[in-house]
């Protein structure tokens, strides 16, 4: 994901000013966060699982980088993000990994839009 967000980057006006990435379960993110902080980047784009997502939240308030907008793809989506961050995990935008239109047994018949579509809240 990192890579199509590198290459697309230019053709829509972006400039990428630190591109990182990291070994699962990393412990110290601070080298990374640093980086990004000094480079000026206003925006986070990362597709970390909740683990490394928790880390790099906490690091991140840690040493002062607030990113203007955050897309955090799969960690924001555990149940444990809230419990574990409290107001530090408020404020990212997350995409989740599920569509109406999927398939799975037990949830595709009450989502199909030939029965009315996805639930709305």
């Amino acid at each position: 994901m990192g890579n199509l967000w590198k290459e697309n980057a230019p053709k829509y006006g972006y400039q990428v000013v630190v591109y990182e990435t990291y070994t699962p379960r990393t412990e110290d993110m601070s080298a990374m966060i640093l980086k990004a902080k000094e480079a000026g980047a206003e925006t986070l784009l990362t597709v970390p699982a909740p683990p490394d997502g928790i880390t790099m939240v906490k690091q991140r308030v840690e040493l002062g980088w607030m990113p203007k907008f955050a897309l955090m793809i799969r960690a924001p989506e555990n149940v444990t993000w809230a419990e574990t961050l409290g107001k530090n995990g408020d404020y990212f935008t997350i995409f989740p990994g599920w569509h109406h239109a999927e398939n799975f047994p037990r949830v595709a018949a009450s989502t199909r839009p030939s029965l009315g579509g996805p639930p709305t809240c």
